[in-house]
């Protein structure tokens, strides 16, 4: 599953994805996580960002790998901040 809520503005938009565990390891973060990035390109967004657990090693591998800035939620040490400039 994955989700895109833009602001009104289309400034920024927040991304979620879920990958059930069973389906893991199948490539299905890699396509969504581009899927979602060319949507919000497409619609015109500047900027999208979300949350991801610490302990999410290998959704913060694919954070990296696609140019996203990594740095720590101010409100949760188990959660960090990861957003892509769009523009």
């Amino acid at each position: 599953m994955v989700r895109c809520n833009a602001d009104p503005d289309l400034e920024k938009a927040e991304y979620a994805i879920l990958v059930d565990r069973a389906m893991t390891g199948l490539g299905l973060g890699p396509m969504l996580m581009r899927y979602i990035i060319d949507y919000a390109k497409s619609r015109g967004i500047r900027e999208l960002y979300g949350e991801v657990l610490r302990e999410n090693e290998a959704m913060l591998r694919l954070n990296r790998a696609l140019n996203f800035q990594v740095r720590a939620a101010l409100d949760d040490p188990g959660v960090l901040h990861v957003s892509l400039p769009l523009s």
